[in-house]
């Protein structure tokens, strides 16, 4: 996927949340996210799925809080921005 791509499947996941994620199963492999931040979100994004946990900025930020990243909230913020458009 080009960083864009990236970027928009990202921003989705985290915008529907969790009960709308059923499009989950055609989600792509991980190796798919070239920039090495973008695989760590999508990471806790795939393990907070396995929990039934929500998919959501505040849920992923605290998931990758706990895995050691230092990946910044307004980061993923900026993912669901990106849906309309517009630049951060």
């Amino acid at each position: 996927m080009t960083p864009d791509q990236e970027k928009a499947w990202l921003g989705r996941c985290l915008a529907i949340g969790h009960h709308d994620c059923d499009w989950m199963g055609s989600a792509p492999k991980e190796e798919a996210f070239r920039i090495a931040a973008h695989r760590k979100i999508y990471r806790a994004i795939c393990k907070l799925m396995r929990h039934g946990e929500p998919i959501d900025v505040v849920t992923v930020a605290l998931e990758l809080k706990k895995q050691g990243s230092c990946i910044a909230p307004d980061y993923l913020t900026e993912l669901t921005i990106c849906l309309d458009g517009n630049k951060a």
